[in-house]
């Protein structure tokens, strides 16, 4: 089950580190004292490291979160019976499309039509008993690349009548559980099971390194 939810304000186009209540602080590794803590004796959880080497705890702004473009509310749009566990999500720009990938398959929904309660499609990409653990959109909206319990990223044509699978990329790992995307979309990372990242050149659809 995902619940998806929709800002009143613009997306921020930047990342917010928050910092908040450590429940496993024994855990966290051992630094100098003089930077465990920020002005106000908040516990430090993000830091700068200088030119020359030196950390310096970073403070979080008091107007971080009123600041223009931060949402300040969220309300629920639908709710997504992907049937199974969901290991990958990626929504599509403009905000019409969901992609959910679980067991086996990518589910594509369309959100622009609130009271619809099925995916409009199914991608079957991997054995039954298999997970999607990353899927990937290019900036075009045409293509999505899926990778997980397998040697194999597939990557489809959205943009057919059918959705189809039009290249392969193997690697010698044996699964995929992260990817990402350059800029430009002319390269592909994926964060391997053997430790490795793996880089893809898309046009040409090989294995740089």
């Amino acid at each position: 089950m995902l619940s998806l939810c929709c800002s009143v304000m613009s997306c921020c186009p930047y990342v917010v580190l928050l910092q908040g209540f450590d429940p496993h602080p024994h855990m966290r590794p051992g630094l100098p004292a003089s930077l465990t803590s920020i002005s106000g004796g908040k516990p430090a959880y993000s830091f700068h490291v200088s030119a020359d080497g030196q950390m310096q705890p970073v403070p979080f702004p008091p107007d971080a979160l009123i600041g223009p473009g931060i949402p300040r509310h969220a309300r629920q749009i639908n709710t997504l019976s992907h049937g199974e566990v969901v290991c990958a999500v990626t929504i599509s720009n403009p905000t019409r499309h969901v992609y959910t990938g679980g067991k086996g398959c990518v589910k594509i929904w369309d959100i622009s039509q609130p009271g619809s309660k099925s995916p409009v499609s199914q991608l079957d990409c991997l054995n039954r008993d298999n997970y999607i653990r990353s899927c990937k959109l290019l900036p075009d909206g045409r293509t999505l690349i899926v990778g997980g319990e397998a040697s194999t990223l597939t990557i489809w044509d959205l943009a057919s009548q059918t959705p189809r699978i039009k290249a392969e990329l193997t690697s010698s790992a044996p699964a995929c559980y992260a990817l990402a995307i350059s800029p430009d979309a002319k390269v592909c990372f994926s964060c391997c099971s053997d430790g490795n990242i793996a880089v893809w050149d898309l046009h040409n659809q090989t294995l740089v390194r």
